[in-house]
């Protein structure tokens, strides 16, 4: 083998030592990461589905403020806020 191949085999293994020893060193904590963002992911959810279903009737209420708004002379519901 050449010694240009023999250079560049050598520097490739010493990359992969350098590569494997910064994982050793990131793995635990990406997975720890991962633990924590997939937890807290989780209660997201939950959080969402209670929201939802205490907030379910917000749009229909919106749609009849809306109207009544406009019947009443079309004041904007930001201006009912301040009388």
């Amino acid at each position: 083998m050449s010694e240009t191949k023999d250079l560049l085999r050598k520097r490739f293994e010493e990359l992969n030592k350098l590569r494997d020893d910064i994982l050793a060193k990131s793995t635990p904590l990406r997975q720890e990461r991962d633990r924590i963002a997939n937890e807290v992911r989780g209660k997201e959810l939950d959080l969402i589905a209670k929201i939802k279903v205490i907030e379910k009737d917000l749009y229909q209420i919106d749609m009849d403020r809306g109207m009544l708004a406009r019947a009443l002379g079309g004041r904007r519901m930001s201006d009912s806020r301040t009388s």
